[in-house]
């Protein structure tokens, strides 16, 4: 009897283990943002102007601001880690932000600013 009922826990152990590693493999491979998907033109606007990125495959960028008639171009290089985008600006070498990758949809693009400390800074970008 004790063999029996030591077979049949071996059994459901294998098959409770093998469904959960099935299960968590397919959501990471599905929530990833990849290089060629963050590439292109991004675009943030609200009523006072608004904040466009160039991001090239190449790992640098251009960020342009155009508020009340002003434009300013601030290149920047970029690296993408684990739905973390980084961005140092070439100005400034101590100008280093860190964006958590909410979600990247089609055209919608949507950061969390790491340093902010609870993330609850959001920003929505759309691509051009």
């Amino acid at each position: 009897m004790e063999k029996k009922y030591l077979s049949w826990m071996t059994v459901l152990l294998a098959v409770v283990f093998s469904m959960g590693f099935v299960a968590c493999s397919d959501d990471d491979d599905d929530s990833k943002v990849t290089v060629s998907n963050l590439v292109g033109t991004w675009y943030f606007e609200d009523g006072e102007g608004g904040i466009e990125w160039i991001i090239r495959e190449n790992g640098t960028g251009v960020e342009t601001e155009n508020y009340d008639g002003d434009k300013f171009e601030d290149p920047f290089t970029w690296k993408l880690e684990d739905n973390v985008f980084h961005v140092w600006y070439t100005e400034d070498a101590n100008d280093y932000y860190m964006y958590r990758i909410v979600s990247l949809n089609g055209n919608k693009l949507v950061l969390a600013d790491v340093e902010d400390g609870d993330g609850q800074y959001r920003v929505t970008l759309t691509k051009r």
